[in-house]
């Protein structure tokens, strides 16, 4: 565990009520084990020089940015920076009134991060804040730039949540994001400022003087979902220079913006300012009001933000291990929840979190071989108490530097100091349960398919005529519609054998067939009018799936004309719950019957292969799939939202809870 928060000297390794403060030593680190940390209207070109960009490296920032007023000015800021360590993102004039030979010119320096589109030619667009209406202009030029220089990124940085529809040019907020993530930009990131420490006003935190922007963890919420959907990380910022009514920062303010978005999985931490800006006229500030930023206007190094700065830079390089490159699975929250959040639940190995005061972020992540557990005191005021449970089985360690310690007799309890932060880790195969959001409690009709050919099953549900495709973690890949409202029978299966699963629905005795975006394929009539229950499955170990019916205890099975290949008597008539699968990886599947809590499976003949007792005797909704990708299917159940997903040997492999429709 990491919980810091001493405002002296930063670099001292001290375990006090709890809390682990960092290690003078610094140990060598890669470069793609770093948090990338950008300083935001960096040094001006008037004040470029060697001294300059050691001071800003020696603060800890791996990159900056500024708008240079030539190329000649960029190109000694490369210079510059590459003597230190640091790269950048460039901007200039030529950048929008030149690109191919401006980028053809900087393309090759190894100081190069990307490029920022400030100004262009009409003086009206930018790559800071665009409004929708922006885009497809923003995503043609980024698109050239690309098709001059593929190695270096296009910096394009997004309105906060909180803004109006005007500035949007949409109806909302969400509309507006995925009006971006439609846009297909090619940038590898997702960018958005909103700095949440106001002076008070409204709001659910408020400290004397001070209060949280409600629309804050909302606004990460919905970054952290589009950022599953599109495969590309959060950025997101710290406030490091005043202004308007937002006041002089202190660490807690610096540790909670940070410590929130690491736990929402942000991959760069942009300061907004390095140095404070001097010009109210300037097109990217608008309005005046700025002060005491950890550069002066003058260039004097204002030595209480510099030095905040530098230790919430050295702290973050330490985490670095858990949060660089990893992965957040699921977001939730304890305490008073934040507008737009939901609340933490937990999923083995952890069985209980307890907080008290204003309450915690909580993110589960995932990195290599390790999962981790992340809590962040959402309080920059006050300290909160910790207590968090764990099986008794799991091997759990407390991050820690230079070694981490391992969590004795299955809990562990502390006090969270103000924007603290708190990391548990251990080993995936001890605990390999995941939490996601998906879906919602009022889903009945739960469906399961490869829908991406992956050879792996995921879940989805059905809300007539929309299928809701799900991915690994929960969220949505896509929705298609196909059928009618009226519709209620839904069937899911490869009609072409193309390893991608499609939608279908039966109206006996017809099974209509759809593609990947809703079109109809085919119509098979197979069976009689008063068939009730549809059967899928690929008899004949062909790649595509055919029809059949269920009528206890006959599986009676169809080829893609509607032709009867066999009937199957397996089960008791009584039963009323048929499931289908490839039980031996052979690629033929076969019948098997739910009798809660146990999945009968058969053979191709009806003769029983096995029974695995799986979930409960009051579940009522068996699913099954290839979770893992082996060719086997494996049983699981559906409790709405979650889909229970087990082994063979009737062990729970994961946990998924279905969740709310997303874009990609």
């Amino acid at each position: 565990m990491i919980s810091i928060g001493l405002e002296g000297n930063p670099y001292t390794a001290n375990a006090v009520g709890g809390g682990l403060f960092l290690f003078k030593e610094e140990r060598p680190m890669a470069i793609d084990e770093r948090i990338q940390i950008l300083a935001w209207l960096s040094i001006p070109d008037a004040y470029a020089s060697l001294e300059r960009f050691r001071e800003l490296a020696e603060c800890g920032f791996t990159t900056s940015f500024t708008v240079s007023s030539s190329e000649s000015a960029v190109a000694a800021a490369l210079d510059l920076a590459q003597s230190v360590g640091v790269k950048l993102i460039i901007s200039c004039p030529e950048l929008s009134a030149d690109p191919e030979n401006t980028v053809n010119r900087f393309k090759s320096h190894p100081a190069l991060a990307g490029y920022f589109l400030f100004p262009f030619k009409d003086g009206e667009l930018s790559s800071d804040e665009p409004h929708s209406s922006d885009f497809p202009k923003l995503a043609a030029l980024s698109r050239t730039l690309q098709g001059i220089d593929d190695k270096h990124y296009v910096y394009v940085n997004l309105l906060p949540e909180g803004a109006t529809p005007d500035q949007y040019s949409t109806a909302n907020y969400q509309d507006y994001i995925e009006a971006y993530v439609k846009a297909h930009l090619p940038v590898p990131s997702l960018s958005f400022d909103l700095y949440p420490i106001q002076n008070a006003k409204d709001g659910y935190c408020l400290p004397p003087g001070c209060r949280v922007n409600e629309d804050w963890y909302s606004n990460l919420e919905l970054f952290w979902l589009a950022s599953h959907q599109t495969g590309k990380p959060i950025w997101a910022f710290a406030l490091s220079t005043a202004h308007y009514d937002h006041p002089y920062p202190d660490i807690h303010m610096l540790r909670l913006q940070v410590h929130s978005n690491l736990a929402y999985g942000a991959q760069c931490i942009q300061y907004f300012t390095y140095w404070t800006p001097a010009n109210p006229s300037n097109p990217l500030l608008r309005d005046g009001g700025f002060f005491a930023g950890p550069i002066d206007v003058d260039g004097t190094q204002n030595g209480s933000v510099y030095n905040l700065v530098r230790q919430m830079n050295s702290e973050i390089q330490h985490l670095a291990p858990v949060f660089a490159n990893a992965k957040v699975l699921s977001v939730g929250h304890t305490g008073v929840l934040p507008r737009g959040t939901r609340p933490f639940r937990p999923t083995s190995p952890v069985t209980s979190i307890q907080t008290d005061g204003l309450g915690a972020v909580v993110s589960r992540a995932s990195k290599g071989d390790q999962c981790s557990l992340i809590v962040v005191n959402r309080d920059f005021t006050a300290l909160i108490h910790l207590k968090v449970l764990f099986d008794d089985t799991s091997i759990v360690h407390l991050y820690k530097l230079p070694t981490p310690e391992l969590v004795v007799g299955g809990q562990y309890e502390t006090t969270l100091e103000p924007s603290g932060i708190c990391v548990f880790s251990w080993p995936k195969k001890m605990a390999p349960l995941e939490f996601v959001q998906f879906g919602e409690a009022y889903d009945r009709v739960p469906i399961i398919g490869v829908w991406d050919g992956s050879r792996r099953s995921k879940p989805g549900v059905y809300r007539p005529p929309f299928f809701h495709l799900g991915d690994e973690d929960g969220f949505t890949l896509n929705i298609v519609q196909f059928g009618e409202a009226t519709d209620s029978v839904p069937i899911i299966g490869d009609w072409d054998g193309s390893g991608r699963d499609k939608p279908g629905v039966y109206r006996p005795p017809f099974f209509h067939l759809g593609d990947e975006i809703g079109r109809t394929i085919k119509a098979i009539k197979f069976g009689e009018a008063y068939d009730k229950v549809p059967i899928i499955g690929d008899w004949d170990g062909s790649g595509r799936d055919k029809p059949g019916v269920y009528r206890p205890p006959f599986f009676h099975l169809g080829d893609e004309d509607g032709r009867t290949i066999k009937a199957i008597k397996f089960g008791e008539a009584y039963d009323k719950a048929p499931i289908i699968g490839d039980w031996d990886g052979s690629g033929r599947d076969k019948p098997g019957v739910y009798r809660p809590p146990f999945f009968h499976l058969g053979d191709e003949d009806g003769r029983t292969i096995k029974a695995i007792q799986f979930g409960e005797a009051t579940d009522t909704i068996p699913i099954i799939g290839d979770w893992d990708g082996s060719g086997k299917d494996q049983p699981g159940v559906y409790r709405p939202p979650y889909f229970f997903l087990g082994n063979q040997e009737g062990r729970t492999i994961q946990i998924l809870r279905c969740g709310e429709s997303t874009y990609r």
